[in-house]
C-alpha cells in the first residue's frame, strides 16, 4: 500500500500551476511573434512583440460593471459556468 504524502501532492500542484503559467506566457509570446511576422510580410512595422502581454494586462485592470437590476453573483458567475460546461 502506498502512502500519499502531502509534500508529493504539493509538488504536483505547483508543477501543474507552473506548466499552465508557462503555457500562457509562451502562447502570448508566439502571438506577438505572429503579429510581428504578419506585419513584416505586409511591409509594415507592426506592433511590438510584447503587445499581447500589454493587451492582457489592460483587460485585467478593466472595471467589472454589473447592471443595476441584475443579481451580481449570477451576472458574474454565468460566464464561468458557461466556460466550465464547455470544457467538461
Amino acid at each position: 500500500m502506498t502512502s500519499i504524502s502531502l509534500f508529493g501532492i504539493l509538488i504536483k500542484i505547483i508543477g501543474v500551476i507552473v506548466i499552465a503559467f508557462l503555457g500562457v506566457v509562451i502562447g502570448l509570446f508566439y502571438k506577438g511573434l505572429d503579429r510581428k511576422l504578419a506585419a513584416r510580410m505586409q511591409a509594415r512595422v507592426g506592433p511590438p512583440i510584447r503587445q499581447p502581454f500589454m493587451d492582457f494586462f489592460k483587460l485585467m485592470i478593466k472595471e467589472n460593471i454589473v447592471p443595476q437590476n441584475a443579481v451580481p453573483w449570477i451576472f458574474n458567475g454565468a460566464p464561468i459556468m458557461a466556460l466550465v460546461s464547455s470544457i467538461t
